[in-house]
Formats: C-alpha cells, structure tokens, sequence
C-alpha cells in the first residue's frame, strides 16, 4: 500500500462511535405458514422495542431463497459501549430463538447429514402423498451447493457431531463397499429394481462398453 493512501485515508475508531446500526439476515423454513411468515417481522419488531439500548429501524420477508424464507432485520444500537452493545445483540438473538420456538417456526440452515436429508425428504413426501395415484421415480436436482467450512450459521446444528457421524459412515462404506451401512428407511431387502433398458454405455469405465471401429481394408 502507497503512503498517500495511508496519509489520505480515513480512520475509523469504532469504539468511539455514538451509535451502531446492525443488519441480520434471518431465514426459515419453507414449511412455514403465510401468517406465521406474516407475523414474522411484528414479532421482531415487538422484541426490539421491549430491549434495553435497542432502536427498531426495520423488518422484511426479502427473498425466496434456495432452501430459506429470508428476513432482513435492521437496528441501531444507542451507545458507544461496545459490552452494552454486544450484550443487546445477544439478548435480542435469544428472545427471537425464545419466540420462534414457542410459535413453532424453525431456522432453516444448509446440511450435508444424510440422516437430516432423508428425514426431510419423508416429511415431505407424507405431505404430499395421494392414495389412489400411480408413482413414478423422478430425479433429484442439487443446488445452491456450497463448502462446508465456508457454510456456517449463526444458529447452526451441532456440525462437529454430525460430520464425525457421515465421515465414519463414508470410510466404512469406502473400505467394505457401497451400502455395507446404510439408512434403516433404505430398506433391507429391496423388492424392486430400477429400470434401466434406456441406461447409456459407460464408454470409459467399462471395457464391455468399449466402442469397436472396424476397418475394411
């Protein structure tokens, strides 16, 4: 860095500043209904209001995201105290945890835990299940995929547990084969098998596959 950029900037002292305006981002489930998504912000509003060295500025359902309803909360923190200013934040984060467990509304956060995914993946589909229809298997589309280390929420799981669980089950898996453990909703006796009459060739991990070129001399 040039000295005239050093000797022409501004410097900050935050710790003098007279007051802090902090902006959280906050997402929750899909499966959250439209009058809870709806009450959202008053009941953020309410807890701002009702905590000391807090000023509520604003609160907004902004995004349909990949796998959240996203709010974005604003407020300004009155003080020049950083301790006060801290001790706000956090009383804050605690009523609105306190709040949405009381009203049934869960933070939504990434994961790669197999077990999370499956259980998801049942709630869902007991939701949706209709008798008397005829199912057939689709595909499943990932998105919106991410590093694990980069990926990590203010109300984040208990990663470390989960992960140690999924690697342990991957080096097993790894060293006796696919499926030696598997989830009890896999099944264990498995009475049907895909189709799979339209699968193309494995050109390049299969020698049986290998395209044959003959030559007429």
């Amino acid at each position: 860095m040039s000295n005239s950029r050093l000797t022409n900037g501004v410097i900050s002292n935050y710790a003098e500043m007279k007051r802090r305006r902090l902006v959280h981002k906050l997402g929750v489930v899909y499966e959250t209904t439209y009058e809870q998504t709806k009450n959202i912000p008053k009941m953020i509003k309410s807890i701002v209001d009702n905590t000391e060295n807090a000023i509520f500025d604003r609160c907004h359902f902004i995004e349909f995201a990949n796998s959240s309803l996203d709010f974005e909360l604003v407020y300004y923190i009155p003080t020049s105290d950083y301790l006060q200013a801290m001790s706000a934040q956090q009383e804050i984060n605690l009523k609105i945890m306190k709040k949405f467990q009381l009203e049934n509304i869960s933070f939504a956060y990434p994961t790669n835990n197999s077990i999370k995914i499956v259980k998801r993946a049942l709630e869902g589909i007991r939701k949706i299940y209709r008798e008397g229809y005829r199912y057939k298997k689709a595909g499943v589309i990932l998105y919106g995929l991410t590093k694990a280390k980069q990926t990590r929420g203010l109300l984040d799981y208990d990663r470390e547990n989960s992960d140690s669980i999924m690697n342990t089950l991957d080096r097993i898996n790894e060293r006796y084969g696919s499926s030696t453990i598997r989830l009890a909703s896999e099944g264990v006796d498995k009475s049907w098998s895909m189709r799979r009459e339209s699968v193309s060739p494995c050109y390049t991990t299969r020698f049986d596959d290998l395209v044959e070129v003959k030559l007429s001399l």
